[in-house]
């Protein structure tokens, strides 16, 4: 009887405790690297959720390689899973921007999610002009005037090609007056 329950318990402590158990945690977080994704911003799941999720899972894949013999992904490699799982079309010249600085963020994931949150930062407030700008006239079109008939001042962010067409050539010229006293500063 002791010798079943010895066994017993050796099963069980291996099933929750053991290297079973850990190969399957490692698993998990394995899986969970390569295959968290991020569509653009969704109600509570916003790109800083899509950091955090990686930060958590690829710490604890390090705590974990302190316990047992597990050798956690290099830092390109968690980069590399991380730019991947993101597929927001927003984020994808910012993308090819790191994969074109390789040398300074292939290996630094800090770097990268400090990049690329000030590059969602920056889209945001480009979309909340953009709302902001669009009249109530038809949908998706920038409001050029104001109620009085006279031309808006439009603010100085990137547009859209579309949106480009829209503004009256005053404020084309003028946006590119500004854009170009700010690079001469």
């Amino acid at each position: 009887m002791h010798l079943e329950f010895c066994a017993a318990w050796r099963k069980l402590y291996n099933t929750l405790l053991g290297t079973g158990a850990k190969d399957t945690l490692a698993t998990q977080l394995e899986k969970t690297i390569q295959t968290l994704r991020y569509n653009g911003p969704k109600h509570g799941f916003m790109f800083a959720t899509y950091v955090e999720r990686h930060k958590s899972a690829y710490q604890s894949m390090l705590a974990l390689a302190k316990n047992i013999k597990y050798i956690a992904y290099d830092p390109s490699t968690c980069v590399c899973h991380f730019l991947n799982g993101i597929r927001d079309h927003a984020l994808a010249q910012a993308k090819l921007s790191l994969k074109a600085n390789r040398e300074t963020y292939s290996d630094n994931f800090d770097a990268t999610v400090e990049y690329l949150m000030n590059q969602v930062q920056h889209h945001q407030v480009n979309q909340q002009l953009n709302i902001d700008s669009v009249g109530s006239g038809a949908s998706g079109r920038l409001r050029t005037r104001d109620d009085q008939g006279n031309d808006l001042k439009m603010p100085l962010v990137h547009y859209l090609p579309k949106e480009w067409a829209q503004l009256l050539s005053t404020q084309k010229s003028s946006i590119c007056k500004r854009h170009a006293a700010a690079d001469g500063k």
